[in-house]
């Protein structure tokens, strides 16, 4: 799963607000020099219009072109529409993957969604997340591809109680090998604390700005490297280029990579969960 682990290491979380303003411009191709490895798109309320799926999508096409990933929190159909890399299904916005871990059959049931070949990772917002794991013996590496541990961090006012380092850094151990990654109200200065003892890497809400988002996401970058070490892989396909946009790329060069090429648990998750779902 190192493959994996090194598209977890900073992932952007891309709000549904990006695609309802049209957001679509060169400056992805600039922040896909500043260390980010994988998008994740989060839509809350409204249903995507024909025209922001539209956004999405020519993102989407773009990053994987580039050798990123793509996921989408808790919408297996929209992944699939947008040919994603997989799923993320968020605990405390979604009440189908709340329940994911109390009824393990929900679990095989959005795998056989997504196929086999794409992957599926899960929020751990409390240690009881696992309890149900615990109760049957199960082991998580079974059904899921990668866990989201947080919020660590309080990072809102209106934000659900935070982790705290410890509380993430035990889950992180608890849940080894499953790549992990870290998220709520992480800066840079925060991964220079946490030290090595941390997770394979963090997630972050892309800020609206685009020069923000290049800031931050630098001065993450750089503080990763510091902790972690060189990153072995970095998104950087086609090379950098000032003048180069998404619309310059070939049909086959957007639909390149559009899911990993990797042997997948596939059904044997699927009967796994089943029976004790």
């Amino acid at each position: 799963m190192d493959f994996l682990r090194s598209r977890l290491r900073l992932s952007l979380i891309v709000d549904a607000e990006l695609a309802r303003r049209g957001d679509s411009g060169p400056q992805w191709d600039d922040l896909a020099h500043t260390g980010v490895t994988s998008l994740f798109f989060r839509v809350d309320g409204a249903p995507l219009t024909t025209t922001e799926a539209g956004v999405f999508q020519r993102l989407a096409e773009t990053w994987r072109a580039r050798g990123g990933y793509v996921f989408v929190m808790d919408d297996a159909l929209l992944a699939l529409r947008l040919g994603c890399h997989g799923v993320f299904l968020r605990s405390r916005a979604n009440p189908s993957a709340q329940s994911a871990f109390q009824n393990l059959g929900s679990l095989a049931r959005m795998r056989e969604v997504l196929g086999a070949e794409r992957f599926l990772g899960i929020e751990i917002s409390s240690p009881r997340s696992l309890d149900p794991l615990h109760a049957t013996g199960a082991d998580l590496a079974e059904f899921v591809d990668f866990a989201g541990i947080g919020p660590v961090l309080q990072y809102g006012e209106k934000s659900a109680m935070p982790l705290g380092v410890q509380t993430a850094r035990a889950l992180t151990k608890l849940l080894r090998p499953v790549p992990t990654f870290w998220m709520g109200g992480i800066r840079a200065e925060d991964i220079d604390a946490f030290g090595p003892a941390f997770a394979d890497g963090v997630a972050v809400v892309r800020p609206l700005m685009a020069a923000e988002s290049r800031q931050t996401t630098q001065r993450l970058h750089t503080s990763l490297g510091r902790v972690l070490g060189p990153s072995p892989w970095s998104v950087g396909h086609p090379p950098a280029d000032p003048n180069f946009h998404f619309t310059q790329l070939s049909k086959e060069e957007r639909t390149a990579n559009a899911v990993p090429e990797f042997p997948r648990p596939g059904h044997a998750v699927i009967q796994r969960a089943r029976s004790l779902g």
